[in-house]
């Protein structure tokens, strides 16, 4: 169930008649809201107290990975929310800025040590020396060339630093811009924000700065930037507090963040297609649409929210510098999925691109005449596989959180009974339940107490169809 006490849905209702009335509700577009329940948010703190997580990525491992500020190291994260640490050689680096290289490492800046660090998998540190002296890296990426691209802030370069740790450097034509995030473009490119030249840089992988779009709002203060899933380029513009979109071809459109004075930080692509966005000031994460619609969802107080990335299984992941935390968000979307009957197999599609094949069910040669009945039976917030066996009333569930099985026998087929699964009792899992349709009775075994309520509702002679949701 999603519950939401804070969005009013405006319904535009357009009559005509021809023999029968047709009536159509259009929902109209909300461009903006403030939103104070949103998805679950979960909160991990490091090992070192006052370790003021800075930026966060997703790693190629599964994990995630994130600069420690105040601790002067690279934390890891599983999944779960376990976080082990790795500690920097150069004393008080300042580490900012961390993301994944195509040689399967993570790659991170030093803003204090003026040096770009190298991390593996397993914990092995290897820092580059900067060739311009304090130039105060932030930013860095993965270019399309394979190399790694950061931001000199102090130096007003660019730089780009090859796998095997080369560096060139290339000065940007505005004077004193203050470069902060870079991001590989869809066109080949890569592209940076220029914080105080108030300017969107385009740097081709051969160094050329092949242009720096002007922002319509003056002084707007670009920090943060990413390539979004449409194709453009997205940025954060903390002074102006607006979110920003540019196209390859430069034309720039400004978003207004619905809250005042937020300073909006970094800014990634989420796993279901939006643009996810952290606010420093507020303690807020902000989710913007492709159309420009933003919601706002808020954190405890004093999170002050850095970085944020996509990750896996539909979450969104961000460091919490005021809390010293690793957050985590669960998004509560719908895959789109099918099952193949012939065959018992499911296959679903992630608003990521990913793609799920799972065998639970038997074939339809087999005459068991399993139906899919998809919920979240074990309350990890992802809906388990199962089948109700309709000539046999048992239900076989693959749970999610540990892949185990349930089975169950709860329902008689010959009395009509149909699968209708729901979180009756609202303690976040759903209940085996069935609608007898030929009395009426609808029979819930409640998760919560490991009871059976019956409740009468719906007329057999009417042709009743069970709809059970969260009206």
């Amino acid at each position: 169930m999603i519950r939401s006490s804070s969005i009013r849905t405006v319904r535009t209702v357009a009559r005509f008649a021809t023999h029968w009335l047709v009536v159509f509700m259009a929902m109209a577009l909300v461009t903006s809201v403030v939103e104070a329940a949103g998805p679950p948010i979960d909160q991990f703190g490091p090992p070192t107290p006052n370790s003021q997580p800075w930026m966060i990525v997703a790693g190629p491992d599964g994990n995630l990975w994130f600069t420690e500020y105040g601790a002067n190291k690279i934390g890891k994260s599983t999944p779960a929310g376990v976080i082990s640490e790795f500690n920097i050689p150069t004393p008080n680096s300042g580490p900012i800025g961390i993301t994944v290289g195509a040689d399967g490492n993570l790659w991170f800046v030093e803003s204090a040590g003026n040096k770009i660090g190298r991390i593996t998998p397993a914990g092995v540190v290897t820092e580059f020396n900067v060739p311009t002296g304090s130039s105060d890296p932030r930013g860095i990426t993965l270019g399309p060339d394979g190399n790694m691209w950061f931001t000199e802030v102090t130096a007003n370069k660019i730089g780009r630093i090859t796998p095997a740790g080369v560096i060139t450097e290339f000065n940007i034509p505005t004077a004193d811009s203050r470069p902060l995030g870079i991001t590989g473009g869809p066109d080949g490119n890569i592209w940076f924000a220029e914080n105080a030249g108030n300017r969107i840089g385009r740097i081709t992988p051969a160094g050329v700065i092949s242009a720096e779009f002007p922002l319509p709002t003056a002084g707007a203060g670009a920090r943060g930037i990413t390539l979004g899933a449409d194709g453009n380029v997205w940025f954060t513009e903390l002074t102006a507090n607006k979110i920003g979109r540019i196209t390859p071809a430069g034309a720039v459109v400004e978003f207004t963040i619905p809250s005042n004075a937020t300073q909006p930080e970094s800014i990634a692509s989420g796993p279901d297609g939006n643009l996810w966005f952290s606010e420093a000031v507020g303690d807020r994460l902000g989710r913007i649409t492709r159309t420009g619609a933003i919601t706002e969802f808020a954190l405890p107080t004093g999170s002050h929210p850095q970085g944020i990335t996509g990750g896996p299984d539909g979450t969104v992941w961000f460091a919490e510098f005021g809390a010293s935390k690793i957050g985590r968000v669960t998004l509560p979307f719908t895959d789109v999925a099918v099952f193949r009957q012939s065959t018992g197999e499911w296959f679903v599609q992630r608003p990521d691109g990913k793609t799920i094949s799972v065998t639970w069910g038997a074939p339809a040669s087999a005459g068991l005449s399993d139906i899919p009945v998809p919920a979240d039976y074990d309350g990890d917030g992802r809906a388990d596989f199962a089948v109700y066996r309709s000539t046999t009333g048992e239900w076989f569930i693959l749970r999610s959180s540990d892949y185990s099985y349930t089975y169950v026998v709860f329902g008689v087929p010959a009395l009509g009974d149909r699968a209708v699964p729901g979180d009756y009792d609202a303690d976040g899992k759903a209940d085996i339940a069935v609608y007898r349709s030929t009395t009426g009775y609808w029979y819930i075994w409640r998760s919560s107490d490991n009871t059976i309520m019956a409740v009468y509702w719906g007329v057999p002679s009417a042709n009743d169809l069970p709809v059970p949701a969260n009206f």
